[in-house]
């Protein structure tokens, strides 16, 4: 079977500098995963739009705000604009090159557009930085899984699960970078935590189909 890809949706919190994620694997839920990032209510659309152009406004007047900078960016990627959200998060971390948060969103814009090498050197500066940053971690297992970098990957949603037990999208994408080493005891088993803690019902059945396949019977995967 040729290696999926992991695939996962970020909902950027800029102006906090927190990031949000859910993981996704395979193409089978791609659809679920992009309607969970842009499905929005005529309404939200109407805030975001308000909301850019204050921002846009705010920015005319203080120019040398990373902050406006990168709320601006979040925006942009919640509007599906990626081109327009990696150009405002680099403008950000021009200003403020050592603030963890910003590398770890400019890494993310990275990837989308699959520039693996910038997007691992801000996500390493950004952990150098500060060392409890989670999403960095998280978001460095990731690009390390889709590098084929599997040992790597593990190490880091490891330290989120370690740090974070209740942090479901680790042991979701982790169960899948096991699979790709072929340890299948030891993906079943994250699958299995993951269903006691997660909340996510598309993801829970997909899940429980992925179970069922590795051949573990429907009533142990409740």
């Amino acid at each position: 079977m040729d290696k999926q890809r992991i695939v996962f949706v970020l909902i950027l919190l800029l102006v906090v500098g927190v990031i949000e994620w859910i993981g996704i694997y395979g193409d089978e839920v791609e659809s679920i995963a992009h309607e969970m990032a842009h499905d929005h209510t005529a309404s939200e659309d109407q805030e975001m739009q308000q909301e850019l152009e204050y921002l846009i406004e705010m920015i005319d007047q203080h120019p040398q705000s990373a902050k406006l900078y990168a709320e601006r960016a979040n925006i942009f990627m919640l509007m599906d604009k990626p081109v327009q959200a990696l150009s405002d998060i680099e403008a950000a971390v021009d200003l403020e090159p050592d603030n963890p948060q910003y590398l770890t969103n400019r890494a993310l814009a990275y990837r989308h557009f699959e520039r693996h090498d910038h997007a691992l050197a801000d996500l390493n500066k950004a952990i150098a930085l500060e060392p409890g940053l989670l999403a960095a971690y998280f978001n460095r297992g990731v690009l390390l899984f889709n590098m084929e970098e599997f040992e790597r990957a593990i190490s880091d949603f490891t330290f989120c699960i370690q740090s974070a037990p209740e942090m479901e999208q680790a042991y979701f994408n982790r169960a899948f970078t096991y699979e790709q080493m072929g340890d299948l005891d030891k993906a079943k088993a994250d699958l299995m935590i993951f269903l006691e803690i997660s909340k996510n019902e598309e993801a829970r059945a997909m899940v429980d189909g992925k179970l069922r396949e590795w051949g573990q019977p429907e009533s142990e995967s409740r």
